[in-house]
């Protein structure tokens, strides 16, 4: 009986260290805490459990009665908890049974194996902390530092792939280290110093590393302190500039709410382009307009790709319903972007695009709005002397209406309805409450937008915050069932390192903004010198500046839409059309490069003249850049210069928010002849439409810097 006893209980003990040990080794991070913590718990008591029986038995063996040698049993097992092992009341069985006395000294060793990963389990996630973080801030190539701890911040971490983590908030709770450990990352308190202590503790030299912070407390205050110890921080470290093909050194990427934009924007401004703000509705804004270009749905019946414009007789709206920090946004940047022009009697018309808000108060009166968009109406000298003034890019009207107002399906249908003898295409855009609400109003515009016969000419988009909520339940079938697309997904357009750091758009405009500067420099003596040179003059442009080339390229998909043409990534099965795309826009009107130049960084150098085809459809496309160009510096509230202060070479100033080429197309002929008078040179030093030329000239190129391709559209 002794021998049976004891071997069970010796599998049993073996058992139960053998699982433990292969539970830490092989489970994934959350399972291995989950048991960590459960073992922390009463799962460590399993062994001394086990361990009873054998005291027992060797108890009654030295002649104790049963009862008391229960008894003494539990009291040995309790002494095995701090390492004492009394062994003296069952010395009679191992002195004569071999096979006990070594089940004993092993259940002894066993119970020295259990306590020391019982004491791990305290220390574990502690000592893991330390050495992930040590490891990071000295030797990680890639490190990024998110300084939050809500969800929108844990989202950051975790689409942050092939880098090291370190996650810094004031007061690091246990469900934060949780979540960093199950993530691989480092969880740090951020004390006194603040943000800049934390950095100055551990990355006081970058060396060759690259290393991004991320701000994002969900409180701006805050933010804006962290931000000027960061703005501080990388002006003294070793802050080298990144270019697309090698990141390096550091770079700040702080949120901030729009209506505290001007605060961060100054700290953006005077950092050399070392600290960033970010606008998590611009990035929404953004994904917004790349994905759905007003000209998406479009067919041949709405576009005339001969001329790469939009038919005569169709009117193009958006109704936006809820004006808040998102639509606002989604105005901004679609009056920036989606910019159309029809041809008409053998020239090119605009043909502005009409927004219908709706609101339940007077949206109108917004400072943002006021400081820029309707600058250009208010904020010029209207006796002043100018080149032709551009027109107003967008119209619109602002309706102040709740969505329970008896009025309001009424308006709604009045807004979507063609005039006689028109027709008309429009987007309704739903961003005015919680997910849930804005899914229950899309559902109901839908099924409105089917009782009005107008399911062919509209199409409807609603905000869902929430990517889970989006992708697993609505855009699964329900979406595609009622008729409306969802858009603003924040974990996968805002709080996601891609988003923050690698927009492609911006990729595109470094790479493009980089060829150009290389192309025409000819004093540096090397190439890494140019390149210098080129980043230097990159980040020490305005912001407006910068984006304006951003802007441009976001353009890209719209005018390729207006041919009847698509982009897509080069991981996509569609054939490449570029060949085809080419010969459509060059017809007639071909590209002429300068074979005497090389090419630089795979793009080869076009040489232009003032001999422009006005009316080929380079030409369209050149005229509607310059028209996209205008309203996005007007949206920036930009206003033109005057014919004097153009005289006296005052052609820009981005400080003043003024602009010379803020006119019309035939406007910027009166400007390069009265700068080339003035400056005693050939209009063809001083011609500025040839960069309105450039993007779609170039364009299988700059697409090709972001991994994409030209595709034929889809109708």
């Amino acid at each position: 009986m002794y021998n049976v006893v004891t071997a069970l209980c010796l599998i049993a003990l073996v058992s139960i260290i053998a699982s433990t040990v292969l539970r830490l080794c092989l489970s994934s991070r959350a399972d291995r805490l989950k048991y960590l913590k459960n073992f922390k718990k009463g799962k460590f008591a399993l062994i001394y459990i086990a361990a009873l029986p054998l005291y027992y038995i060797g108890y009654l063996y030295g002649g104790t009665a049963p009862g008391f040698a229960i008894l003494d049993s539990v009291k040995s097992c309790i002494e095995l908890v701090v390492l004492k092992y009394g062994y003296s009341g069952v010395y009679a069985l191992m002195t004569d049974n071999l096979f006990y006395r070594v089940t004993m000294d092993i259940c002894f060793a066993l119970v020295a194996v259990n306590a020391a990963i019982f004491t791990a389990t305290l220390l574990y996630q502690y000592i893991y902390n330390y050495f992930k973080n040590f490891y990071s801030a000295r030797f990680a190539k890639r490190v990024i530092v998110v300084f939050g701890s809500d969800k929108g911040s844990r989202d950051i971490a975790a689409s942050a792939s092939n880098a090291a983590v370190i996650i810094a908030c004031a007061e690091p709770c246990g469900d934060i280290r949780d979540f960093a450990y199950i993530l691989g990352a480092a969880c740090v308190r951020v004390g006194k110093g603040g943000a800049k202590g934390i950095l100055e503790k551990h990355f006081k030299k970058t060396g060759g590393r690259e290393l991004d912070i991320i701000v994002n407390t969900g409180d701006d205050k805050t933010n804006l302190i962290y931000t000027e110890q960061l703005a501080t921080f990388v002006g003294g470290a070793e802050g080298i500039r990144y270019s697309i093909d090698d990141r390096r050194g550091i770079n700040v990427y702080v949120f901030g709410e729009p209506e505290n934009a001007g605060a961060f924007l100054h700290f953006a401004e005077s950092s050399n382009g070392l600290v960033h703000y970010v606008n998590k509705y611009k990035l929404i804004a953004t994904d917004f307009i790349d994905k759905y270009p007003i000209t998406q749905y479009m067919g041949a019946e709405h576009i005339d790709f001969e001329h790469a414009s939009i038919k005569d007789d169709l009117d193009v709206g958006i109704v936006m319903i809820g004006f808040g920090k998102t639509n606002r946004q989604i105005f901004l940047s679609s009056v920036a972007n989606n910019r159309l022009i029809g041809f008409k009697d053998g020239e090119v018309v605009s043909k502005p695009v009409q927004y219908y808000i709706y609101d339940r108060k007077g949206a109108r009166n917004d400072k943002n709005l006021n400081h820029d968009y309707y600058r250009y109406l208010y904020d010029y000298d209207p006796d002043g002397e100018y080149l032709p003034l551009p027109e107003k890019p967008a119209e619109e009207r602002f309706f102040v209406l709740d969505i329970n107002d008896p009025e309001f399906y009424r308006s709604v249908k009045e807004n979507l309805t063609p005039a006689r003898g028109r027709r008309k295409y429009s987007y309704i855009v739903i961003a005015f409450g919680t997910d849930m609400e804005n899914l229950d109003l899309a559902d109901k515009i839908s099924s409105k937008i089917k009782e009005w016969g107008l399911s062919d000419s509209v199409k409807v988009f609603v905000k869902i915050r929430s990517a889970e909520l989006a992708e697993k339940v609505i855009d699964s079938e329900y979406a595609d069932e009622a008729g409306f697309v969802t858009f603003g997904k924040e974990a996968r357009c805002v709080y996601n390192i891609d988003s923050i750091m690698h927009e492609k758009h911006e990729l595109m405009a470094l790479a493009r903004h980089l060829s150009y500067a290389l192309a025409a420099d000819n004093d540096s003596e090397s190439e890494e010198a140019a390149k210098e040179k080129a980043l230097s003059a990159w980040f020490d442009q305005s912001r407006v500046q910068r984006e304006s080339n951003i802007y441009a390229c976001l353009a890209i998909r719209m005018k390729l839409n207006l041919m009847g043409y698509d982009h897509a990534p080069e991981s996509v099965p569609a054939p490449d059309a570029s060949a085809a795309f080419y010969s459509a826009y060059t017809a007639g009107d071909p590209i002429i490069y300068d074979e005497t130049k090389p090419a630089v960084k795979g793009r080869r150098i076009v040489k232009y003249t003032n001999d422009f085809i006005e009316n080929s459809t380079r030409g369209i496309l050149a005229k509607h850049e310059h028209l996209r160009w205008n309203a996005y510096m007007l949206t920036c509230g930009f206003v033109p210069q005057t014919l004097d202060e153009i005289r006296a070479g005052k052609t820009k100033d981005m400080t003043l928010r003024r602009h010379g080429n803020l006119t019309t197309y035939e406007g910027l002929k009166e400007y390069r002849r009265i700068v080339a008078e003035e400056r005693g040179c050939s209009e063809e030093e001083t011609d500025v439409i040839r960069y309105d030329y450039q993007l779609m000239d170039d364009v299988k190129w700059i697409l090709a810097t972001g991994g994409y391709k030209i595709i034929e559209k889809a109708m």
